[in-house]
């Protein structure tokens, strides 16, 4: 009977001593993800400006096609009218 109490006394130590191990990789495991998480954060916060400013190129450009655009109407209409 005293062989058991030991074997089980030595399970609860083996045991004890990997599930703490454990612990362990998982905590490191979460705070690997927590850092992953935070520079995925940081990398959105970069591709939101840059898609920003591209935006606001994109608009820029837009108006001065429509400013070309009437430019060119304005000329064919001169054009037009001198024939």
């Amino acid at each position: 009977m005293k062989y058991l109490y030991f074997l089980f006394a030595v399970f609860l130590l083996i045991y004890g001593c990997s599930s703490s191990q454990g612990d362990e990789k998982r905590n490191r495991d979460l705070q690997n993800m927590k850092r992953s998480v935070d520079s995925l954060k940081i990398v959105k916060s970069n591709l939101d400006k840059s898609l920003d400013s591209l935006n606001s190129a994109n608009r820029k450009m837009d108006e001065e096609l429509n400013m070309m655009k009437m430019q060119l109407d304005s000329l064919n209409r001169n054009i037009q009218e001198s024939k």
